[in-house]
């Protein structure tokens, strides 16, 4: 009897060692659950050439976590009408929240754009709208290893999209 308490509880501690192992796993493949799109994290803006970036690169990119100070010539990162921003990440991440903070100037710009996930050279639309200020994108779980910002009309002033931060990362949802 004492041996077969013994197998048990030996199957019970490698069973909560798996467990823990794939937890480790899932962490890692999600980023930690923190922003994976961060210079630290090595996020690259692919794109770099074709966008627009004001007064040095890293006062305007749109990757750092560094106060921001935005006005008329720094502090955004930007691409012209039917362009593109497109960030690879290090690696490939399983994620389902993207968060956008536009330059909208108090409230009075509305822009007009798409943003798609990539994966395997599979573009995935997870966002196409009129938007301003703040925008929180969430989407199925899914892997990716770009993202992709579209830039549809430019905004209500003028041809250009204009991103101050851009964050991705996995958010846990309650089960329903």
């Amino acid at each position: 009897m004492k041996f077969v308490i013994a197998i048990i509880l030996k199957l019970i501690v490698i069973g909560e060692c798996c467990q823990t192992q794939e937890k480790i796993k899932k962490s890692i493949v999600r980023g930690g659950y923190k922003n994976v799109l961060h210079l630290n994290n090595g996020a690259l803006i692919s794109s770099r050439i074709m966008n627009y970036f004001n007064q040095g690169q890293i006062k305007s990119l749109c990757l750092r976590d560094s106060i921001y100070n935005t006005d008329w010539t720094q502090g955004y990162y930007a691409c012209h009408q039917g362009g593109s921003i497109i960030i690879d990440l290090i690696q490939t991440y399983e994620l389902n929240t993207l968060k956008l903070r536009i330059w909208d100037l108090q409230f009075t710009r509305w822009y007009n754009l798409e943003v798609y996930v990539i994966y395997n050279n599979i573009k995935t639309l997870i966002f196409q709208s009129l938007a301003q200020s703040v925008i929180a994108i969430k989407f199925k779980d899914q892997y990716v290893g770009q993202i992709e910002i579209f830039n549809r009309n430019g905004n209500t002033v003028h041809s250009k999209l204009e991103i101050i931060k851009i964050e991705a990362f996995y958010q846990i949802r309650k089960q329903q």
